[in-house]
């Protein structure tokens, strides 16, 4: 039992100062910060896959025995769930992500690490690209697509009338945001 727990919070010691050295780091945009969070957490339930299937079988031995699961897990994983919260509070302020519910986001992006950890230790995979995958589709879907604008300001109107096609436009209407934003400013 001792043991187990010691090999527990080392892992998370060590994911902490990966973490933290990762959060330092302050040329990093809040998008490329979220990605490499993620990526941290996804490559550590990969490496980690025997210690998974103990601390599974270590918490359904809790619950059986009564134990609030939830709470033990909740107290390990409080950390990492404000240094979630404050990537994406950050990117929000800096207007690199939409303006949703920081919680929510946290419960999605937390929830498929959970998916993560529940395959390698469950179904036995043992790697978790597809859950990389939605990790980063879920960063793509939250990020402002005003970040896109810088690029379709370096062509004028008639470039860009020549590049894209209306129909295309009207398929995606951020698009024809932007371009109604670039026709002002050559006008």
């Amino acid at each position: 039992h001792e043991i187990f727990l010691g090999s527990i919070k080392a892992l998370l010691s060590d994911l902490e100062i990966k973490l933290k050295s990762i959060m330092k780091d302050e040329t990093l945009s809040a998008e490329v910060l979220l990605r490499k969070v993620l990526r941290l957490l996804a490559a550590s339930c990969e490496e980690n896959k025997k210690l998974y299937n103990v601390l599974l079988n270590y918490l359904m031995q809790l619950k059986k025995s009564g134990i609030d699961t939830n709470e033990r897990v909740r107290r390990r994983t409080i950390r990492l769930r404000h240094l979630m919260s404050t990537i994406l509070i950050k990117g929000i302020q800096n207007k690199e992500f939409k303006d949703l519910n920081v919680k929510d986001l946290n419960e999605i992006l937390y929830g498929l690490l959970e998916a993560g950890m529940f395959r390698i230790a469950v179904l036995n995979q043992n790697n978790i690209s597809e859950i990389d995958n939605a990790l980063n589709t879920v960063v793509d879907s939250i990020k402002m697509w005003q970040n896109h604008i810088p690029f379709f300001r370096q062509f004028s109107v008639r470039v860009f009338f020549e590049t894209w096609y209306l129909e295309f436009c009207f398929s995606k209407p951020y698009l024809l945001y932007i371009f109604a934003e670039q026709l002002a400013q050559d006008v």
